[in-house]
């Protein structure tokens, strides 16, 4: 859980922080506090000051809505104006919709759907919002609203066995199908029939007003009104104080103050001379325009496992997310040699109160500096990771800006100065579980919300905790790599985690990545006259080799 997720949990339960000097200082209703909250609190102290602070030394307005935020075109926030320019330099193409489908068990009465998806798309303008542009560059404009366009597809006349497989092929169309960002609408939306009471609900968004933490607020909103529709009620949804177009034109203004010039100076000089980060297996002719077709192998962390890792967490105070981090950069400082290098991950980009409950891309990428210099322990590696992550978000800006900042804006890659990234998702994505009405809904439990076969960095992973353990994806971009370059990689990452479990004070280079079956096959199966294969370079510090070390 990062500070926004965290600030989220706190404000529905009626929780407010503030500073007493430079001490923490909270309120809540005594019966909303719970162990976690608690527990939570105490991990994210440092950075819920550094937050305050920020805030106090911003001294930024408060957002405000214009009269016209809802029927006039606007300039784009900045990291949605990078998003667009990406767009416009790839063509049309599914790498940037967000797609979700929800599971509807129960009866399901369209017309109150589509009503209720209408109810939706009226409260938030970034739902209405297509893209063109003038004078060379890209304007927003919000169209009036109107009904909700919901396609239907019934399968109850196949036979029960094949309806699975009808499903999925269509799904993977409506996900990867690509949605035409001056025309619009940038949001479609389908229902699938498998049976009278077995429905799937399918949801595919562009990322230009949408992210993850926007999937729940629509989840949360769509099981509210269609229970309103149902019974003839009233949502009850509080009013919107802002509207993304509000937040966009804010932005662009903050960015001119001083406090924001002056972390973004701290930016320029933290990624000054900092070294690309160069994977294993990288063909060898890297084209201007990449191909970002991707594959994605899952993985998953037993449930012991995983609770040997958030009690290391507890016991170094920091958070399960800095564990599996530094865990995630060890392994690429394995593969690489290198000892200096960078990490992206993913906030909510949401440190205003005004946006929580606004659909709209608020996300933002942060490069974090990864320092394996030394050979030091996991421990220590985890201090570092820590100590850069309170950094990195306490002086967060729009990672377009850091870009600029950097002078990498030639580079043509998706995130210049990032080559991997590391995410845990911990945004709440609620149920619909409504014995009045008949309805038990619940999001598909997939990890990543990209169209299937898709890839935006050259290699990712992406962690959720679950209740069997954490769950997890490694997305790459298979065009970039030879077929064989991440294989293993899942394999090895567990192995460094369970090894990392039974003794987090061992040095980086003697973690073993390495199984027991990998092991045995390379003592006994293979010889010295065999090819090694597509087996990756698990070196450590100052050692150039592609031959795995036996730990």
């Amino acid at each position: 859980m990062n500070t926004s997720e965290l600030l989220h949990l706190a404000a529905r339960a009626g929780m407010t922080f503030w500073l007493e000097g430079d001490k923490l200082a909270y309120r809540i209703p005594a019966e909303e506090m719970t162990a976690e909250l608690r527990n939570e609190i105490i991990l994210h102290k440092a950075e819920l000051i550094a937050m305050l602070e920020k805030e106090h030394r911003d001294a930024a307005a408060a957002i405000s809505r214009a009269a016209d935020s809802e029927d006039s075109d606007w300039q784009l926030a900045s990291n949605q104006e990078r998003l667009w320019l990406i767009e416009h330099r790839l063509g049309a193409s599914p790498l940037h919709n967000v797609h979700f489908r929800l599971l509807w068990k129960g009866s399901l009465d369209r017309e109150m759907l589509a009503d209720s998806l209408t109810d939706i798309i009226a409260r938030h303008a970034a739902l209405r919002t297509t893209f063109t542009e003038f004078d060379g560059a890209p304007r927003a404009v919000v169209s009036p609203a109107t009904g909700a366009d919901l396609e239907h597809l019934d399968l109850r006349d196949l036979p029960p066995e094949a309806r699975a497989g009808a499903a999925e092929t269509f799904i993977l169309d409506h996900q990867c199908t690509p949605l035409d960002l001056e025309k619009g609408p940038l949001m479609r939306t389908a229902v699938i029939t498998l049976a009278n009471d077995d429905h799937v609900i399918v949801v595919t968004q562009h990322h230009l007003v949408t992210d993850g933490w926007s999937v729940g607020i629509f989840l949360t909103e769509l099981g509210r009104c269609y229970r309103a529709h149902y019974l003839d009620q009233d949502a009850g949804l509080p009013e919107l104080p802002v509207q993304y177009s509000d937040y966009a034109r804010w932005q662009r203004k903050r960015e001119a103050e001083r406090a924001y010039q002056e972390d973004l100076a701290w930016w320029k000089e933290h990624v000054a001379g900092l070294p690309p980060l160069e994977l294993p297996g990288a063909r060898r002719v890297r084209t201007g325009a990449p191909d970002h077709h991707g594959i994605s192998r899952d993985l998953s962390v037993p449930t012991a496992l995983a609770s040997r890792l958030k009690e290391l967490a507890r016991e170094q105070h920091c958070t399960l997310y800095t564990v599996l981090l530094t865990a995630w950069a060890t392994l690429l400082h394995r593969y690489t040699s290198q000892s200096d290098f960078a990490v992206g991950t993913t906030t909510s980009g949401r440190d205003r109160p005004e946006l929580q409950n606004l659909i709209g891309f608020f996300a933002n990428t942060v490069l974090l500096r990864c320092d394996l210099s030394g050979n030091p322990s996991f421990t220590d590696a985890i201090g570092r990771l820590r100590a850069e992550t309170e950094s990195a978000f306490k002086r967060e800006v729009q990672f377009a800006d850091v870009v600029l900042a950097a002078g990498a804006v030639r580079d043509t890659s998706l995130t210049p100065l990032i080559r991997a990234t590391f995410v845990l998702e911990n945004i709440p994505m609620p149920q619909i579980l409504d014995p009045e009405i008949g309805v038990r809904a619940m999001l598909d439990p997939r990890i990543d919300g990209q169209a299937q076969g898709t890839s935006k960095f050259d290699l990712a992973l992406v962690m959720q905790e679950s209740a069997d353990g954490i769950r997890g994806c490694i997305k790459h971009a298979d065009a970039q790599f030879e077929p064989s370059a991440f294989q293993r990689l899942g394999e090895h990452f567990l192995t460094l985690l369970e090894s990392i479990a039974h003794n987090p004070r061992e040095t980086l280079g003697r973690l073993s990545i390495v199984s027991a079956r990998e092991r045995h096959q390379l003592l006994t199966d293979w010889n010295d006259t065999e090819p090694w294969g597509d087996w990756p370079a698990t070196t450590f510090p100052g050692r150039q080799s592609d031959v795995p070390i036996i730990r």
